[in-house]
């Protein structure tokens, strides 16, 4: 994590986007591979086979592999979002969904179908979040601990600055027993998992060595 143990840094909401499970189109042939999250495959070219994000991009990367634009970044279902974001209430968007749609559209461009409009609907879906939800529901804390179904780990980590200072000064002035409380709702809402040190060194150690990708 950062200096700032509240926060991730860009590299470590990385590492966790690029634990989801992606679909590729390979063009090689290859036997089952064990990864750290598992055996994948066996993979024929141009047979649809499923990997981890980081290795995708690897093979990518390598010219090994096209991906296979996921459901949750077709131009259907970020409309369907941007709908849902016009009630109340957060769209039910995948955890690390913007870290990991701007690795996709950073890395595999050419494998997006309609790349500009679902670039356009990303970011209008993360300005209305931000602009219409998270920045009025944080003007407007009133209580010891903050509640906000659906939303990412990215967003998480934006609001933890401004929500630790306040949470602290709510906490001060709280009975003991609701402070207490708060406390141990704040921690068992938390979407975005701590980050292994151990574990983030031996996947990019991976991703540098190409270990057991074997290609």
């Amino acid at each position: 994590m950062t200096g700032n143990k509240s926060l991730f840094s860009p590299e470590e909401l990385e590492f966790m986007a690029e634990h989801v499970i992606v679909a590729i189109k390979p063009k090689f042939d290859l036997p089952v591979i064990t990864l750290m999250q598992g055996a994948f495959g066996p993979f024929t070219a141009l047979r649809q086979a499923e990997l981890p994000l980081w290795a995708a991009l690897f093979l990518k990367k390598s010219d090994k592999c096209n991906l296979v634009t996921p459901n949750w970044l077709t131009l259907k279902t970020l409309n369907g979002y941007l709908l849902e974001e016009s009630g109340p209430m957060f769209a039910n968007l995948p955890p690390n969904f913007f870290t990991a749609s701007h690795l996709i559209m950073k890395y595999a461009p050419d494998d997006i179908s309609n790349l500009d409009s679902v670039r356009t609907l990303v970011g209008e879906l993360a300005m209305r979040r931000q602009q219409f939800k998270i920045t009025p529901g944080l003007k407007f804390l009133d209580r010891p601990y903050i509640q906000m179904d659906n939303i990412t780990c990215s967003e998480v980590n934006g609001i933890r600055v401004f929500f630790r200072g306040t949470h602290g000064a709510l906490l001060k002035i709280c009975p003991p027993d609701i402070a207490k409380a708060a406390t141990e709702a704040t921690q068992s809402r938390s979407d975005a998992p701590m980050v292994d040190d151990k574990d983030f060194q031996l996947k990019k150690s991976q991703w540098d060595s190409k270990d057991g990708v074997g290609l």
